[in-house]
């Protein structure tokens, strides 16, 4: 039982340090959209689907770890798990790509995609064409959605 709670410490760290990330992208992209430095602007509408699923698989995930470490072996334990889960995704943090590399905004950019391209195959225009504003803001061109001017400010 304690290799496969420590196997799961080191895997379940570089979930979080993945997920804080993209998280941290996300927010970053959203604010930039909406120009709402103090909000979170557009960053639920940017985030993909299966981004927030992970996170939360890897959340609940954290917290069982944690509760069986420590109902196992004692809060001592338990606190070394969350110290190790704390190091583990600061580490990982440093081997994975930087929030400002393109890894993470071409993830995003094709779910954006392929949620406009559902959106209007299924005939829903507004969620659509606010799919496509977006897109736009972000320097893209889509069939039937004009490219929003470059704005300077």
């Amino acid at each position: 039982m304690s290799a496969v709670l420590w196997v799961s410490v080191f895997v379940l760290s570089l979930g979080l340090a993945y997920a804080i990330v993209f998280s941290e992208v996300t927010l970053a992209l959203g604010r930039t959209l909406g120009n709402d430095a103090p909000g979170r602007g557009y960053q639920d509408a940017v985030t993909p689907p299966w981004q927030a699923r992970f996170g939360l698989l890897v959340y609940v995930l954290t917290l069982v770890v944690i509760a069986l470490s420590w109902y196992e072996f004692g809060i001592g334990r338990g606190l070394e798990t969350i110290l190790l889960l704390f190091a583990g995704s600061i580490v990982w943090r440093r081997l994975l790509p930087r929030s400002h590399s393109s890894h993470y905004l071409k993830l995003i950019v094709i779910s954006m995609s392929r949620r406009y391209a559902d959106w209007v195959r299924c005939g829903d225009r507004v969620r659509a064409a606010a799919m496509g504003e977006l897109l736009g803001k972000m320097g893209l061109d889509l069939p039937g959605i004009p490219r929003r001017p470059e704005t300077s400010v």
